[in-house]
């Protein structure tokens, strides 16, 4: 029996069957949080744990600002012009997401109310 050799075993020299490539969904993790849009005259602001809660004359309820110097200022001059603002917020959190002048509408008889100062003809 010298002679005579076993054969060795497999050491995984096989070669692998092809798989297609796995296609991953990732919709759960891109889901997007739902944004709304609202234009309203802030009626009133106060500090609230590190953000601005700010209330508003027509929409129920509190949105919360970051403390943010251009979107602070624009909510500022709702206040004080009592002119309407458009607020874009996440309302799974109710947190401010944007804040801009909102356009200035025919016949509101407010100069400057969409934002850029009116000038009186030389």
């Amino acid at each position: 029996m010298a002679g005579a050799r076993a054969a060795p075993p497999e050491t995984g020299s096989r070669e692998i069957e092809e798989h297609k490539p796995l296609k991953l969904s990732t919709a759960i993790n891109e889901k997007e949080s739902p944004v709304t849009t609202i234009t309203d005259v802030v009626t009133s602001m106060r500090e609230y744990d590190e953000r601005l809660e700010c209330r508003f004359a027509k929409h129920a309820g509190e949105l919360f600002a970051p403390q943010d110097g251009s979107m602070q200022e624009k909510l500022r001059e709702s206040i004080t012009n009592k002119t309407p603002v458009e607020v874009h917020y996440n309302q799974d959190t109710s947190q401010i997401t944007n804040v801009l002048r909102a356009p200035a509408t025919s016949g509101s008889g407010k100069p400057g109310a969409g934002g850029s100062p009116t000038k009186s003809p030389p």
